[in-house]
């Protein structure tokens, strides 16, 4: 979707009153939000040009504005960026952000956080610099997702078990009891589970047990057959992922098609589908 409004908004300004250029002043570190709501009548589009010294993410649902979110670390001194995004009718909106000069050469980085997901252990040392170590660092509004937590000395580290946005402001406070603030903004993304195993054999007429397992994702984990696929008389599936029973079934594979949920909290829930074979031997 993103992609194809990129494409039909080359070299075509927003064609709403007023809604071509506009301007946001933000404070070093700090965030804004840039109302559009008369620049569109089903929602704003995708970013199309992503600002180079902070972030942008969309504001309501529909989107009627975005929040510009300056990462606190460039460009010196203060200065401008810039960032774009389509109306609903993927025509262009341009924003020149005016960075207000730091009030102290104290700051925190790094400038862009790396990739988060759900069910992805990770660990990040937060750096700061430009004032006396050793240095306290806090969260003062917001937070970082589920299952990451963050010491006083800046070190963020957990496995997030939350999908969605996050925006975490944060001071840091040196030796000297000068202080500043930064915040951090951006997406947990969902995780990519995986079925484990792929296929499994079964004799007909003896007891058959098999315990699936959900990979890459939230524990625990449910389990539910999808349609597509049954598997042979007398075996059956349970949410908790055990195949079991007893068949008499003829030989041969049986593929079924399984829905895997993990536990990860977001909006709705978070599953996929994956293909899963049953042989059947004498």
């Amino acid at each position: 979707m993103a992609a194809a409004g990129l494409a039909g908004a080359v070299d075509q300004p927003s064609t709403y009153p007023g809604c071509a250029a506009r301007e946001l002043r933000v404070e070093w570190g700090g965030a804004a939000v840039v109302d559009l709501s008369g620049c569109q009548s089903f929602g704003l589009g995708a970013v199309a040009t992503a600002p180079a010294h902070g972030s942008a993410l969309p504001e309501g649902d529909p989107a009627t504005g975005y929040v510009y979110t300056h990462g606190g670390v460039s460009p010196q001194g203060g200065g401008s960026d810039r960032f774009v995004v389509l109306d609903d009718n993927s025509d262009r909106i341009s924003i020149r952000v005016s960075i207000a000069a730091p009030a102290s050469a104290l700051a925190l980085g790094p400038e862009t956080l790396p990739p988060l997901r759900a069910g992805a252990a990770m660990r990040l040392r937060l750096e700061a610099s430009g004032g006396s170590a050793p240095y306290r660092i806090e969260v003062i509004d917001g937070g970082w997702p589920a299952g990451l937590v963050m010491d006083a000395d800046g070190v963020v580290s957990g496995t997030p078990i939350a999908r969605g946005p996050f925006r975490a402001t944060l001071r840091v406070t040196d030796a000297d009891g000068a202080t500043a603030e930064r915040s951090f903004s951006g997406e947990s993304a969902p995780a990519r589970i995986a079925l484990v195993p792929a296929r499994a054999t079964a004799t007909a007429g003896q007891p058959f047990r098999q315990a699936l397992h959900g990979r890459g994702g939230v524990p625990p984990y449910r389990f539910a057959l999808e349609p597509g696929g049954q598997p042979p008389p007398g075996i059956t599936l349970g949410e908790d992922g055990v195949l079991q029973g007893l068949t008499a079934a003829p030989r041969g594979d049986y593929p079924l098609r399984i829905r895997v949920t993990d536990a990860s909290t977001g909006a709705g829930e978070h599953f996929v589908t994956a293909d899963f074979t049953l042989r059947v031997r004498p």
